[in-house]
């Protein structure tokens, strides 16, 4: 090597002579064999491979030095790729309500508000068709926000309670919910569909009943 630096060929302030050989250990790998009569396909035999410390890692004194990361460092983490689709899923978001209930059946949410006193009138069922009602709304309503709409609707929910088939107990074994929708602007009648379709699915409550509601939507009028 000579020492002349190697400013000529554009490279600015680099001396070659001041750079550390790329594997000084081949050399004396080189030595040893010149000494014991080894020839140079022996000396991959000089050492064994010890175990890995990272992958693609030259590990022997014949082969190149290898870069610890090589092939690996770009835009991506190292590994990148390498892991299943499932270890990327995000977890799911979570809501938690919580109603405080008095000795004498008054209500109060967790969020505040007004209370809700025991009234014979509103028994339990009716609660639970109330709560359908009302979160079939509040799906409508986000859903609608979404793309861009006004909606809201009146809503007639009915339940029945007997005895079920499957195992005696009395329980809602059916439930329906009729909404005359009111939406402003009004969209092309598939939007229309998608929107109620959503409105349904994306209601917990709904989603929550064993007795799957039956919902039937008007608007003008006319069932959708």
């Amino acid at each position: 090597m000579f020492c002349g630096g190697l400013r000529g060929f554009g490279f600015a302030g680099i001396e070659g002579c001041l750079e550390r050989k790329a594997n000084p250990l081949g050399d004396d790998a080189r030595c040893l064999a010149w000494r014991g009569g080894l020839r140079t396909e022996d000396l991959h035999g000089l050492l064994a491979a010890a175990p890995a410390v990272a992958a693609q890692v030259a590990l022997r004194l014949a082969q190149r030095p290898q870069a610890l990361h090589g092939g690996t460092v770009g835009g991506e983490p190292d590994g990148a790729g390498e892991y299943s689709p499932a270890m990327a899923v995000a977890r799911a978001r979570v809501f938690e309500y919580r109603v405080d209930t008095d000795p004498d059946w008054t209500a109060r949410s967790d969020r505040g508000g007004l209370e809700l006193p025991r009234d014979d009138a509103w028994t339990p069922e009716h609660l639970v068709l109330a709560a359908l009602a009302r979160c079939t709304l509040t799906s409508l309503e986000y859903h609608a926000r979404r793309a861009g709409l006004a909606a809201t609707a009146a809503v007639t929910t009915r339940g029945v309670v007997t005895r079920r088939e499957t195992d005696g107990q009395f329980a809602f074994v059916d439930i329906s919910a009729k909404l005359e929708l009111d939406v402003e602007p009004r969209p092309e009648p598939q939007a229309l569909r998608d929107l109620v379709a959503k409105a349904e699915r994306d209601c917990f409550v709904g989603a929550s009943l064993t007795a799957r509601p039956a919902y039937t939507w008007t608007i003008d009028g006319k069932e959708l």
